[in-house]
Parts: C-alpha cells; sequence; structure tokens
C-alpha cells in the first residue's frame, strides 16, 4: 500500500493526486450502492492498492468513508489490512444514526407536547431515501420552528430533555446539547445571509405541509426542499467549500424524489441561482451518469476537493477578497464589523441600533476570551498571503458558477 502521506489533513495532496481517474473510481465505488449493481469488471481492474488508499483519504475528508467501505466489502474488494479499520467506521455510522433518531423522537414528542409547530430539515428528512438511513451520516440535527415559539422551544428541551444550551443565539438557531453528546441547532430561521436567497427562504413556512398523524410536526413541499438544498449548498461555496455530499443527496433527489422541476427553478431563478443549480446538476451528472466534464465543472471538482467537509479558510478569505478589492479593506471590515453583520450575532441590536459601538467591543473581547483570537491571527496571515490575482480568480471562479 502506498505510504501515507505526512499530514493527512493536507486538501493539496488530494487534489493533486486524485485526478479524473481517480476521481471516477470514487464515484463508481458509491454508485454501486445506489444502483443495486456490483462494480463493473472494468472498473475493478482500474482499482490499484494506492489509488484505493487515495480514494479513502478523500472518502474520509467528506465524511464517505462508512459508503465507501459498504461498497468494497459488498463488492469483495477489501484486503485484509483495510477490513476490520473500515467494518468499524460503518458500525460508527450506523451508532450515530440510532443515537440521532432516538433524539428526533425525543425532541419531536417535547415539542407536540408543548404544541409548537416544528419542522426537521437537511438529512433528517433527506436519509429516508437512501438504501439505508444510516448511510446518510449528519454531524448535528437541524429542526426548525417560528420565531414566535423559538425560546418556548429551546425552554421546551431544556426543561423535559435536560438538553443544554449554549450560551449564545446565532445568526438563524442555537446549539443544544443532549446527555448522550447530540448536537441539535435549533432554528428559528433558515436564511443564510444572502439577501436574494434569504428573501426566498423566508417564505420557508408558506411551502410546508402538515404531517397527516401530527398537529404540529411539518414537513417543506418537496419543490421547496430541494430549492433549500441548492441555496444552503451556494451558502457553503460561498463560504469556502461544500463537500460532496451534498452531490450524493442531489443525486438521491433526482432519483428517489418526485417533484416539479419547474417551480425548483423558478425558486432558483427568483433569488439568482439558476446558473448555479445547472452546474451542480451538471456535475452530479458527471459524477454519477458518466457524463463529460467542461472546464466549468472541472473547476468545481478541485474547488470541492480541496475544501473538504466545511471548506478551508483560504477559499473563505480569497472570496471575500473578491469582493471586498484588497487586503486592507478586508482585514478591516473583520476588525470592525457593519450593523448589518453584527445585529445577527447580537439580536439586542435590532431593537436597540445604539449599543452598536458597544456590541463591538463587546465582539474584541469575545474574540479574545473566547478562544477565536488565534483564528483571527490565521484568517490575517491567509489574507496577506493571498495575492489580488488569485481573488480576482477566484471571483471570476463563482461569477461562472453562477454565485
Amino acid at each position: 500500500m502506498a505510504k501515507t502521506v505526512n499530514s493527512f489533513l493536507k486538501m493539496e495532496y488530494w487534489v493533486s493526486t486524485m485526478g479524473s481517474n481517480l476521481s471516477n473510481i470514487m464515484f463508481s465505488i458509491i454508485r454501486s450502492i445506489f444502483d443495486d449493481e456490483p462494480i463493473s469488471v472494468a472498473d475493478k481492474g482500474l482499482i490499484t492498492e494506492d489509488d484505493l488508499s487515495s480514494v479513502l483519504k478523500v472518502a474520509s475528508s467528506h465524511d464517505l468513508t462508512h459508503l465507501i467501505a459498504y461498497s468494497l466489502k459488498k463488492n469483495q474488494l477489501f484486503s485484509g489490512k483495510f477490513e476490520q479499520q473500515y467494518e468499524t467506521k460503518m458500525f460508527q455510522a450506523v451508532y450515530r444514526y440510532e443515537k440521532m433518531q432516538y433524539e428526533i423522537e425525543r425532541i419531536s414528542a417535547s415539542l407536540e407536547q408543548a404544541k409548537i409547530p416544528f419542522m426537521a430539515l437537511k438529512g433528517a428528512v433527506i436519509r429516508k431515501y437512501y438504501p439505508e438511513p444510516w448511510m446518510r451520516t449528519s454531524c448535528d440535527i437541524d429542526i426548525l420552528v417560528h420565531e414566535e415559539d423559538f425560546h418556548r422551544a429551546v425552554e421546551a428541551l431544556v426543561s423535559d430533555l435536560d438538553y443544554r444550551a449554549d450560551s449564545m443565539v446565532h445568526y438563524h438557531d442555537i446549539s443544544l446539547f443532549s446527555r448522550s453528546g447530540v448536537h441539535v441547532e435549533l432554528h428559528f430561521s433558515i436564511k443564510e445571509k444572502l439577501n436574494d436567497i434569504d428573501n426566498v427562504l423566508s417564505k420557508v413556512w408558506d411551502y410546508s405541509y402538515k404531517d397527516n398523524n401530527s398537529e404540529f410536526h411539518y414537513y417543506q413541499t418537496p419543490e421547496f426542499f430541494v430549492f433549500y438544498h441548492i441555496a444552503h449548498m451556494a451558502h457553503h461555496f460561498i463560504r469556502g467549500g461544500c463537500g460532496v455530499k451534498p452531490f450524493v443527496d442531489m443525486y438521491i433527489i433526482q432519483n428517489k424524489m418526485k417533484y416539479d422541476e419547474t417551480m425548483v427553478r423558478k425558486l432558483c431563478r427568483d433569488c439568482g441561482i439558476e446558473k448555479f443549480y445547472d452546474n451542480i446538476l451538471q456535475l452530479t451528472e458527471v459524477w454519477f451518469f458518466g457524463k463529460e466534464h467542461t472546464s466549468i465543472s472541472m473547476q468545481i471538482e478541485n474547488y470541492i476537493f480541496k475544501g473538504g467537509v466545511y471548506g478551508t479558510l483560504e477559499n473563505k478569505v480569497t472570496v471575500s477578497r473578491g469582493k471586498k478589492a484588497s487586503k486592507v479593506k478586508y482585514a478591516l471590515s473583520r476588525i470592525f464589523v457593519s450593523y448589518d453583520l453584527l445585529k445577527d450575532y447580537y439580536l439586542i441590536l435590532q431593537k436597540h441600533k445604539w449599543l452598536f459601538p458597544f456590541m463591538q467591543v463587546r465582539r474584541w473581547f469575545s474574540l479574545i476570551c473566547g478562544g477565536r483570537l488565534k483564528y483571527g491571527i490565521r484568517e490575517m496571515k491567509v489574507n496577506r498571503n493571498i495575492s489580488q490575482d488569485n481573488a480576482e480568480n477566484m471571483s471570476n471562479f463563482m461569477e461562472n458558477v453562477g454565485l
């Protein structure tokens, strides 16, 4: 087996070694799960031990190791060296799912009892379309309630279920943690800090329907669910990366969900991301249906593989620099945060704008005392090392992607 690189998390290594051949191998392995067909003899012949080592590293960075492991086991492609290690990854994924499903049932019962309308989001919804629900892993549970019910919902989870709430309400949610360590993001909004997109996302309850067996459990319409999936991908793209998992979801959506494509396009068009939607569909077709790469789909692939699940700080800063136009302007925008941004972190500013200077100072102290100072210093170093050419190239890339 090829030697492991010294820095296991160095994305640049994976991007440079993946290439189209290894990308084809990885998605051939993943497709085998959903197509319920064995990996072809031709594809099997392409999979060397060195290639498999690289694929497994990329899969790990995108929280897909359990899928690769399942397919390799199914297709009898594990060597003895890997079998036990990656069978453990599958068992861990099953365990994560069972823990989360147990908490979802508890949360649903608690909110029902409190007579609070709610809806599950993201992975909690789409995993039922996977061959096995444990195959769609998540790092947390996302639940949406109405803003006017938010504090009652927090109180219900804390008092009824013994959840521990984070000390700060964030832009659109608060983090809560169960005694078993499950992380819940309780949302009062699904907006993404993108004005045009937020104008549509704010209508989520208008595109919902009630569970036939519940008075308070709601679901997004299929069309809005798909739109929200694309909008959330757009948010992550702008924040530095997206991950492969949303594309696996997109493949599942196209093959397992029934929805009106015309309505999805209208929602995307209403907020200016129809071009982005087309590019997402194009790369999904490359990875899962064998379509040929275009220059833009290849650029998107490289961007995703470099970024991992949550993207990189370098990508995030470079994207922002494309808008700020200079290192100095970007640095100042991070030190002196605008009112529009700060009011989403300190909600009291929405009613008392005069507190803005005090909240600015409070933010500085929270960065220093809250363990974020090192991150801020690293961000400034990254900003200093990014050339204006790279920032402009990233801006052109985002424009071509449709963002």
